[in-house]
């Protein structure tokens, strides 16, 4: 039995898949950053620069400004110069989090 005929060739296996898994694992660990560091609550008070950010979440502006980033092509900050702010939806869904005091969000107050 040959092995070699049993299995697919490089040419016709689809990458896809697994690429779709990193980029969701991606795509989850910056949004958990950005929860974690409270970027959200920040946004939601005040539109800020990424140095701006950094001073208050007391991190090096370089890895927040890429947070932001990509944040940004996530769609939930847009940019406008060097000033971030929260999406409109992404506005919404915060101030609907913040009004209902029964849901637990963590650090809120």
């Amino acid at each position: 039995m040959n092995h070699a005929s049993q299995s697919p060739s490089v040419a016709s296996i689809n990458p896809k898949p697994i690429l779709d898994m990193n980029y969701a694992f991606a795509q989850t660990a910056m949004l958990m950053a950005a929860v974690r560091l409270h970027i959200f609550t920040y946004l939601a008070n005040d539109p800020l620069t990424a140095a701006a950010l950094a001073t208050l979440v007391k991190a090096e502006p370089d890895p927040i400004t890429r947070l932001l980033k990509c944040l940004r092509v996530l769609g939930l900050t847009k940019r406008k110069g060097s000033v971030y702010r929260l999406t409109p939806a992404l506005i919404a869904s915060y101030l609907n989090v913040e009004e209902r005091p029964s849901l637990e969000v963590e650090g809120r107050k």
